[in-house]
């Protein structure tokens, strides 16, 4: 039986995929999370513009950092069969631009919005990432299946999620919802100037 963790393969991945360096790196430093090392007042970022400016390197280390293994775990998965799938249409610079630029206007979002939505916990993970690689990938491959779902279907779900979440959960989870569509929207966005590019 073939090793599932051929170590050959995974190196090669690493080296040639944007996607799984960018899942290695979250786990890694969620790893060294587990170990103790205190990293949360580092690499989160506060919805307060306040502490914000005392830490203004944090917009772009919370997209890469995960205080909740189930989170990670969720963002990988999504990142893996998503953001190969995108991965394989579009540059590794193309693919990291959304990755990052989605990050850090959805923690942008979160911080100008602040004042007017209380949130009392920091923010990190690679949600608003992973929406706007869907969004993307979505848009320039609107009849793509995976697992037997649209991924239209995922998007439409996704979008209604967030909305009913910040319409029920306004003070707790109003400002995670309104990045995560932010996200989503930028990815769209992304799609549709991908879309013109290629038809040049």
């Amino acid at each position: 039986m073939k090793n599932c963790f051929n170590i050959e393969k995974m190196r090669n991945m690493f080296i040639e995929y944007t996607y799984f360096k960018i899942i290695v790196i979250n786990s890694m430093i969620y790893l060294a999370f587990s170990l103790g090392i205190k990293m949360v007042d580092y690499f989160s970022l506060y919805p307060d513009l306040s502490k914000f400016i005392f830490s203004p390197w944090t917009i772009l280390t919370f997209m890469f950092f995960h205080e909740s293994f189930l989170f990670l775990v969720i963002n990988m998965i999504l990142l893996f069969f998503f953001g190969r799938e995108l991965e394989k249409i579009i540059s590794s610079k193309k693919f990291l631009t959304i990755y990052v630029i989605s990050s850090i206007v959805g923690g942008t979002v979160i911080l100008l919005l602040s004042p007017l939505i209380y949130l009392s916990y920091p923010i990190n993970g690679a949600a608003i990432s992973v929406f706007a690689i869907i969004g993307t990938l979505a848009w320039l491959r609107p009849e793509l299946n995976i697992f037997g779902v649209n991924i239209t279907q995922v998007v439409f779900v996704s979008a209604v999620l967030n909305v009913l979440t910040f319409l029920m959960m306004f003070q707790t989870s109003g400002l995670s919802s309104i990045s995560n569509l932010t996200g989503l929207g930028i990815g769209i966005f992304y799609g549709r100037v991908f879309e013109k590019q290629t038809k040049k």
